[in-house]
């Protein structure tokens, strides 16, 4: 699911580790699809509002800790204003 690189920098004399998810570009052009074909209509019961990758969905939590919050109020505050942020765009399903 994921891939580790790493880089050995000389002149700093560390060593960084990078990890990417190969299968991203795969679960980003479903959204696109899904979108196109209209696959979530406006009615449906679940509410299906996003699809994100894993590593970006580690990175988003990273980035608003209040995403992973453990009280559930916070947390679903978070992610509505998440949903209804531009930042949410390339990960709508609808």
């Amino acid at each position: 699911m994921f891939k580790e690189e790493y880089a050995y920098q000389n002149h700093e004399d560390r060593l960084y580790r990078r990890l990417t998810q190969p299968s991203r570009d795969n679960v980003m052009e479903a959204i696109k699809t899904i979108r196109q074909e209209g696959v979530v209509r406006a009615g449906d019961v679940l509410r299906w509002q996003l699809s994100i990758p894993l590593m970006d969905h580690f990175l988003l939590k990273k980035k608003y800790p209040d995403l992973d919050s453990s009280d559930p109020k916070v947390k679903t505050n978070a992610w509505n204003r998440f949903i209804a942020s531009e930042e949410s765009r390339p990960y709508r399903v609808r």
